[in-house]
């Protein structure tokens, strides 16, 4: 028995269903739900549209990354950097020499409008007794000690007074220095006027050496009292039972010192030393012919150095901006 046509293209349709029902994912047939505006069958299942799987798109890469080279989630490495010509190698190079010149300049110039400073100088010498130049009380802690009292307010205080200014003022322009290997100390006045650097010098010496006059053998019997109660009282405060033997040597030390000094004020009768002062002007005040501090030879180094890691940097933030592709 022969099928009729609408027979045959009905088969045909059915096995196409099949064929893709086999390929697509299964999908749910719709059903109609009824007749609509008259047409169709109730009940009668509407093909699905199986709509083709799409292409995967190609991911672009990076132009200057070499493809296939990237592993999944990698950033993309950064692009190379070329190498600096000549050209720019030279702009660099008087880029930097421009610098360093014109901070050299600059300070050069700041030095010379500022207004110079003088130094006067006044050499005083320390005579060390024989009972101070041993023991504790050693030469150079006596040296020490006496550059102190040179920028102590007792010296400075009249002399600020005579100058019209402050004790605080004037001890910003002078300061004591002890020359190496020797018993004398240097006082330096510094001003911007070489005439009051010298006068300032002069002053300060004399009332060091009108305090220092009363610091004889009374005031060196008075120092050394005073550090044998302090030695006394830290012995004192040790635990029960304890002892120090730096402090028992100290404190002998400083027994015998005072023993040879009483002797020695016994037998002169007076509080004067028998042996003369124990400081003296040895070299008057003098000025220094050339003006210290902020010099044009040290500001033409300093600005050249300061100007150099000017340089350093520019150089490096130009070379890493023209490096880039």
């Amino acid at each position: 028995m022969k099928k009729s046509a609408t027979d045959q293209r009905e088969t045909v349709a059915e096995a196409v269903r099949r064929k893709l029902a086999a390929d697509s994912p299964t999908v749910q047939p719709a059903v109609d739900p009824g007749p609509a505006n008259g047409h169709g069958r109730a009940g009668e299942t509407i093909d699905p549209v199986v709509a083709p799987p799409r292409r995967a798109e190609p991911v672009e890469e990076a132009p200057w990354a070499p493809a296939g080279t990237l592993a999944a989630g990698e950033p993309p490495a950064p692009p190379p950097r070329r190498s600096l010509t000549g050209r720019e190698w030279f702009r660099l190079v008087l880029l930097g020499l421009l610098l360093v010149v014109l901070g050299a300049g600059a300070s050069v110039t700041t030095s010379l409008l500022l207004p110079p400073t003088y130094a006067s100088r006044v050499e005083v010498m320390y005579k060390v007794q024989n009972e101070q130049s041993t023991g504790f009380l050693r030469e150079d802690r006596n040296l020490t000690t006496q550059a102190v009292l040179m920028t102590s307010r007792a010296v400075l205080e009249p002399v600020a007074a005579a100058n019209g200014m402050t004790v605080e003022d004037l001890g910003k322009k002078v300061t004591a220095t002890i020359v190496e290997g020797s018993d004398f100390i240097t006082i330096e006045a510094h001003d911007r006027n070489r005439t009051t650097a010298t006068a300032i010098a002069d002053a300060v010496a004399k009332s060091y050496l009108n305090i220092a006059g009363h610091f004889g053998e009374l005031g060196t019997r008075q120092y050394l009292t005073a550090q044998q109660a302090a030695v006394a009282a830290q012995i004192a405060a040790l635990p029960a039972g304890t002892t120090n033997q730096a402090l028992t040597d100290q404190a002998a030390a400083i027994k015998a010192q005072l023993d040879a000094l009483n002797t020695s004020i016994n037998a002169t009768g007076t509080g004067a030393d028998a042996t003369g002062p124990l400081s003296q002007i040895v070299v008057p005040a003098y000025s220094v012919p050339d003006p210290v501090g902020f010099r044009p030879p040290l500001a033409a180094g300093l600005g050249a150095l300061g100007g150099l890691l000017v340089a350093v940097v520019a150089a490096a933030l130009l070379a890493r901006r023209w490096t880039r592709r």
